[in-house]
């Protein structure tokens, strides 16, 4: 819930406010609920919905996602999937 609020509460205000040329992500699923080392709780459901967040802040932006972190290979790749669902605007599965 923290994560999330400082998402909506700091990072989208900036994003809004800044209008960026390019937004580059370091998408470190480190940060995901059951990995090894980080474990800040986030589900691939909260990753998808970051990811759309940025995507209707700046709908016109260029977005990079660059992957780092992560250190359980099948949370990764769900989280991973939920990002890329989100970057090509289809449901999450």
């Amino acid at each position: 819930e923290e994560y999330a609020a400082a998402f909506s509460n700091l990072v989208l205000p900036i994003v809004y406010n800044f209008k960026p040329e390019l937004i580059i992500i370091a998408c470190g699923f480190d940060a995901a609920q059951g990995d090894l080392i980080g474990d800040c709780g986030l589900t691939p459901e909260m990753y998808y919905s970051m990811t759309r967040s940025l995507l209707e802040a700046q709908p016109k932006t260029p977005i990079v996602v660059a992957l780092e972190g992560g250190y359980n290979i099948q949370l990764s790749a769900q989280c991973m999937e939920m990002v890329a669902l989100a970057l090509l605007d289809e449901p999450p599965e």
